[in-house]
């Protein structure tokens, strides 16, 4: 069982796949990369982490390079749950992904539960929303552990940032303030990754799933000068080959699949 709270971004090319480990709870991944390839993929990274029991996986829209390997996984690997944002279309979007008999669970804001040591929260979407872009009904989710936080925005864009700030987020009600990593939204494109967003969440360090020379050149580099600016340490998945994050006691330690190691420390005063 894992000692501290984990999010492995694992290289799947274009797409997200995390794995998230928490103290005492069974591990969730949440999206399954692109293609069948990385459905097996994230399959051997479970067993090599040690995870034996069945995952909970959270797949946050109805796009490919999301849930490609959705039916994959669901074959070699036994999913105690699985998880989607509720949509209002006419027509099933996960109708190309699902695996033959699965009935994924619906979220929305206000649904949360915990899982060993650690608190989950869907912050958005608000309702069952027909929008013309499935990243607009992205799950976003909020995961808290001790004083760490963990938002995982999916594909959510600069627009949905907003929204959840009118909605209140990222609250900022206690004293100290949690100390907060953020998985950069749609693989950091220009249309994601509000400033006005990141100033209200001061992420210490931020984690970008975007392949290495993917043909949307994701991540833009207004994103990568928004969070320059803000202080936060940037980790690309492409480049690094993936990487598995930590929380430890001097803050956030970083190991890269190509074999680096960095260690971000914890900000003196996380709330302004």
């Amino acid at each position: 069982a894992p000692e501290t709270l984990t999010l492995e971004a694992v290289d799947v090319g274009q797409g997200d796949g995390l794995l998230l480990r928490v103290p005492g709870g069974d591990a969730t991944l949440i999206d399954t990369g692109p293609s069948p390839w990385t459905g097996r993929r994230l399959a051997r990274v479970l067993s090599r982490r040690g995870v034996r029991e069945p995952v909970h996986l959270v797949l946050t829209h109805a796009h490919g390079d999301h849930a490609g390997g959705w039916a994959t996984l669901a074959r070699i690997w036994p999913l105690a749950s699985t998880s989607v944002p509720v949509t209002s279309d006419d027509e099933d979007p996960w109708e190309a992904f699902r695996p033959a008999g699965a009935e994924p669970a619906g979220l929305l804001r206000g649904d949360a539960w915990t899982r060993g040591e650690a608190a989950f929260s869907v912050r958005w979407p608000v309702r069952a929303y027909a929008l013309p872009d499935a990243n607009m009904v992205s799950t976003v989710l909020r995961v808290t552990w001790r004083d760490r936080e963990l938002w995982l925005m999916g594909d959510a864009l600069a627009i949905q940032e907003r929204d959840l700030m009118d909605l209140g987020d990222p609250d900022a009600s206690r004293e100290t303030g949690p100390h907060r990593l953020l998985k950069v939204g749609h693989h950091g494109s220009r249309n994601a990754t509000d400033p006005a967003w990141l100033a209200a969440l001061r992420p210490e360090v931020a984690v970008i799933p975007a392949g290495l020379h993917n043909r949307f050149e994701h991540p833009h580099p207004e994103t990568l000068e928004t969070l320059n600016r803000a202080g936060t340490a940037t980790w690309i998945t492409g480049p690094s080959a993936g990487m598995r994050i930590s929380a430890v006691a001097e803050g956030w330690r970083i190991e890269t699949g190509d074999g680096a190691a960095a260690l971000t420390g914890l900000r003196r005063s996380p709330m302004p």
